[in-house]
């Protein structure tokens, strides 16, 4: 096993925990704990679902992308796994796995892995243009939204595993039967796990 071989499960910056919850917080807006909403999550959550009314099982299908790809990374022999700012651990059993660090240059030795899942244009650029703007509107970690060739950048230097980078739903389904009634509507986030050679 490779213990000695980090994964990185990337995303967006976490937001600032000290300012409490009068800022919005897109962290806790993807936990299924609505207790934790703040008034400034709800606002933000009533926003971009009014952008997009797909945005609840987008992040749905975010969380579940991630613990697929964290038990890919478990099955090759993966042991220790980095959260470069998504805002993980919010909840399910990548909580005792994913140890959140805020690192620029990580420095993964050959056979580490990076996975990826990243806001994109591609299906539908109006709609990810308005969403962007709502969203940076609201809280103070931007997002930036990008188009398929800028985040395969990030994969420079590693090499992608099968199926490359996908849609959500196209990436390692557990069974099947997994498959969404309508995967179309999972335009808004490109996903991909990557091995450096």
């Amino acid at each position: 096993m490779k213990h000695g071989h980090p994964a990185i499960i990337s995303g967006r910056p976490a937001e600032p925990e000290d300012r409490g919850y009068l800022i919005p917080s897109a962290t806790r807006c993807r936990t299924r704990d609505h207790a934790r909403f703040s008034e400034a999550d709800q606002d933000l959550a009533r926003a971009i679902t009014a952008v997009e009314p797909n945005a609840r099982a987008f992040a749905r299908a975010n969380r579940e992308f991630l613990g697929r790809a964290v038990r890919f990374l478990g099955a090759a022999g993966i042991g220790q796994f980095l959260d470069i700012g998504s805002g993980i651990p919010t909840e399910g059993n990548e909580n005792t796995t994913a140890i959140q660090a805020d690192l620029r240059d990580p420095g993964l030795a050959p056979g580490s892995y990076l996975a990826i899942g990243h806001a994109t244009n591609e299906g539908n650029p109006q709609v990810a243009q308005a969403f962007e703007k709502v969203y940076n509107r609201r809280v103070p970690t931007q997002v930036n939204v990008r188009s398929r060739a800028e985040i395969l950048r990030f994969f420079d230097g590693f090499d992608l595993v099968d199926p490359g980078l996908v849609y959500i739903p196209q990436w390692r389904l557990d069974s099947p039967g997994d498959v969404p009634a309508d995967p179309g509507k999972f335009w808004g986030e490109l996903v991909g796990v990557a091995r450096k050679p």
